[in-house]
């Protein structure tokens, strides 16, 4: 029978989600411990990727158990993966059910912090500017929800079939004194997307870009030589949802 996991993770440690030749991942830790506890060989199929570094408080994977056992199978596995990934419940679903390509939307949260602070950095950016303009970068997320082609927002455009992407979402709040979060959902999302739009609204609230320059990466194609991206320890997938109860 097929099950849905949900899980969260930190993602230091690891290559991203996406299991690696040469690197360690988070689906390599899942199924290799999945294997070890069920006795039999598992293979999970992710939501989606996650860059190497990159965090997730709700992702979901779905995989065949032939024998779901009697006892509680998210308490032994909880108990036997590291700190640092986390097995939330496990659903029965149908068999044609598909983690990745079933999902209709999914939500990310950036964390950037403008104070130095060793309990925050594993998991938030550091910004190195004293007074962001906070309404600007405001400004700029509901630009970029005007618009809907992301093609300059993107690392490898021409690997993608579209580069249409509606975002339904998209708002900044101040988590506390000095550190921000961006939130935005979105029905799909490019590689390096939200790093991409991160990084160029901070840029907007520190004073390095205009809103009109903003508006102009939208009309100039995609030119590889202006991409940057956030760095990664500040996002976190938050929530994937489905057509159909996944609590």
């Amino acid at each position: 029978m097929k099950y849905f996991f949900q899980i969260s993770y930190r993602g230091t440690n690891y290559h991203g989600w996406q299991r690696q030749l040469s690197a360690i991942s988070v689906q390599q830790v899942i199924e290799d411990t999945m294997s070890k506890v069920l006795r039999q060989d598992i293979i999970v199929t992710g939501c989606g990727r996650t860059d190497t570094g990159v965090h997730a408080s709700q992702y979901f994977f779905d995989t065949v158990i032939q024998e779901y056992p009697e006892y509680d199978l998210v308490w032994r596995l909880n108990k036997v993966l590291p700190d640092d990934i986390s097995i939330l419940s496990a659903i029965p679903v149908e068999i044609k059910t598909h983690a990745r390509y079933d999902a209709i939307s999914r939500s990310y949260a950036y964390y950037f912090h403008t104070q130095k602070n060793p309990f925050v950095a594993l998991t938030s950016t550091l910004v190195d500017h004293d007074n962001l303009g906070v309404e600007m970068m405001q400004a700029a997320l509901d630009l970029i929800m005007e618009n809907n082609d992301f093609r300059s927002f993107c690392k490898t455009p021409d690997h993608h079939n579209t580069t249409i992407c509606h975002i339904t979402y998209a708002q900044l709040s101040q988590v506390d004194k000095g550190r921000f979060k961006i939130d935005i959902t979105a029905n799909r999302y490019l590689r390096s997307m939200i790093r991409i739009i991160a990084h160029r609204v901070i840029e907007v609230g520190s004073g390095k870009l205009s809103l009109s320059e903003l508006r102009d990466y939208f009309n100039k194609g995609n030119d590889t030589e202006q991409i940057v991206m956030a760095p990664p320890q500040g996002l976190f997938l938050t929530e994937v949802v489905y057509p159909f109860d996944t609590v």
